[in-house]
Order: structure tokens, then C-alpha cells, then sequence
């Protein structure tokens, strides 16, 4: 039981699957999302993902959880009723943080070796836009609460 919250502990934060009570907790390291019962804190299933997964959200009615993985260029989407991985967006180089506009089908990339922001449709898969950055964007906190005009 200790490995288990001693690896909680340094992981980033998990996410909780609505309704499910689930955990899923990415690993840098081993390439995968632990997929934990809250009760019993027993594992539940192990997701193999691209590498290094970092960033995780799901999407508004939470069927699917999306994952940055930095060092394969992709987020990762695991469909909630498979737990398994049913597909990849194409991101900038080594995706960090990420916030998504469902309503717009846009991903918004904070790319770290990239020193970009990308602006991803969801729907087609591809990079509509990039804006300059800077060295190293770690975080994307101003797509996470900005409100794009309509």
C-alpha cells in the first residue's frame, strides 16, 4: 500500500471520472494511467499510452479522458466505457499543458520544445493555428480561463 501513495503523492494530479468514482493518475515513467478504486485504492486497470503522459482532462459529459504525452507529440484519447486507448491528436513538440473548447472542437497546446501555443481541431486532426510563446510555455492558464469572443 505505501508504493501505491508514495507514487500518488508525486504524481501530477489525477482526475476523477464522474460517476465512477475512479482514479486515473498518469505516469511519466512507465508510459501508462492507473486506473484506481477510491475504496479500496486496488488497481483497477493499467492504460498503456503514448509516452510520457502529462496533462489529462475529460471531455464535458466525461465518456472520454484526454491525455498530453509529451514525448510521442500526441494526446491520447481513452474512451471511459473501454478504459482503452480509441485515439491520438496530432500536438506541437512535447505537449505540457492543454484546455479544451468543446463547443469550437479546439484543443488549446501549450508545446514546450515547441515554445508555441497550438490551436488543434479536434474534428480534423490538425494544427489551425500556432502563436509564439516564448521559451518553454509550461502551462496554458490564460486558454484555461479565457473566454474566446464569439
Amino acid at each position: 500500500m505505501l508504493p501505491l501513495a508514495a507514487a500518488l503523492a508525486l504524481a501530477p494530479a489525477p482526475a476523477w471520472a464522474k460517476d465512477t468514482g475512479l482514479i486515473f493518475v498518469s505516469n511519466e515513467k512507465t508510459n501508462n494511467i492507473l486506473v484506481i478504486d477510491p475504496k479500496s485504492y486496488q488497481i483497477v486497470k493499467d492504460i498503456k499510452v503514448a509516452r510520457r503522459p502529462r496533462d489529462m482532462h475529460f471531455n464535458a459529459d466525461h465518456t472520454k479522458l484526454y491525455v498530453a504525452c509529451g514525448d510521442d507529440d500526441v494526446i491520447d484519447i481513452i474512451d471511459m466505457a473501454k478504459l482503452e486507448v480509441i485515439g491520438k491528436l496530432n500536438t506541437g513538440p512535447s505537449p505540457e499543458t492543454f484546455a479544451m473548447d468543446e463547443k469550437r472542437h479546439r484543443i488549446y497546446v501549450s508545446d514546450e520544445e515547441g515554445s508555441a501555443l497550438s490551436i488543434i481541431d479536434m474534428d480534423q486532426n490538425i494544427t489551425v493555428f500556432e502563436v509564439p510563446t516564448g521559451a518553454e510555455p509550461e502551462a496554458s492558464w490564460s486558454a484555461r480561463t479565457a473566454r474566446p469572443s464569439t
